[in-house]
């Protein structure tokens, strides 16, 4: 068994030599930790996008949307200025929010219709009704459009 004094570096420049490969190897495992930690960020972000869609390819946004997810990704976004998530899921979530701020401006559209609970608006035409009409169709779930449509048939 060797004596620790022959295991102790004789010279200073083994000595900054192992302190400089320990350096180097903090350095390297704070890096991977970092892009590992970026890569599950962006494919939790990639999940919750995804999650909110009944079917992705045809761009079906689920009956009741998870709010709280979607607020806690637009701050992720706003917070880490393109630096953690990536410009494909940016885009992924800007969509995403057009698409439900599209479908409140819908809502909002009809329930503008009423005049309190029952009764609607004295301006309210065939026109206007048939304008709405078209563009409810551009709701992609059938739930939400045949829920907005009865309510614009009762009218």
């Amino acid at each position: 068994m060797k004596d620790k004094k022959d295991l102790k570096s004789k010279t200073k420049s083994e000595h900054y030599l192992l302190l400089g490969a320990g350096v180097v190897g903090v350095i390297t495992a704070i890096i991977f930790f970092i892009m590992f930690s970026l890569g599950i960020v962006n494919a939790v972000v990639t999940s919750k996008i995804s999650s909110q869609y009944q079917d992705k390819e045809l761009e079906v946004l689920k009956t009741n949307l998870d709010y709280n997810s979607l607020n806690f990704i637009g701050k992720l976004i706003k917070v880490s200025d393109g630096h953690i998530v990536t410009a494909s899921n940016v885009k992924k979530y800007q969509q995403l929010e057009d698409y439900v701020q599209a479908r409140k401006n819908r809502t909002k559209e009809v329930a503008d219709l009423y005049d309190g609970k029952n009764n609607y608006r004295d301006d309210v035409n065939s026109d206007k009704i048939n304008d709405l009409d078209k563009t409810l169709l551009k709701e992609k779930n059938q739930d939400i459009y045949q829920k907005q449509r009865n309510q614009l048939d009762t009218i």
